[in-house]
């Protein structure tokens, strides 16, 4: 998939607490310095961010809540990205989520922080 991925805009519906005028995001991220980066960015530009920094932080926000969007990082402590991802879908989260592949990523030969997005 070639291009940038565009999150919900700001007239999209908030799902737990937070404006109406305000998508919500899940970030999950174990690099605290990169998710502290993307949340700063997020909220700045009007989406409420919760962030959680391993893969079962993650899972229980990602079950509990409902998000406009959902950021994961391919490689999580606890729980690895793709697995969380099944783990939502297998109980029914069907947000769409973007993952972030981490920059010498084996499975794709990619270099760089790639995102990739998978809705499935």
């Amino acid at each position: 998939m070639s291009g940038a991925v565009k999150l919900p805009d700001q007239g999209s519906t908030a799902m737990n607490g937070g404006a109406a005028d305000q998508p919500r995001v899940l970030l999950v991220e174990d690099d605290r310095t990169l998710s502290g980066m993307l949340t700063e960015i997020l909220r700045t530009d009007g989406y409420v961010v919760d962030a959680a920094f391993d893969g079962q932080s993650g899972l229980h926000l990602g079950l509990t809540r409902r998000y406009d969007v959902i950021i994961v990082d391919r490689g999580l402590p606890a729980i690895d990205g793709l697995d969380l991802l099944a783990r939502w879908r297998s109980r029914g989260v069907d947000t769409s989520v973007l993952i972030a592949l981490p920059s010498d990523c084996p499975a794709t030969g990619w270099t760089g922080w790639t995102p990739a997005l998978r809705t499935t």
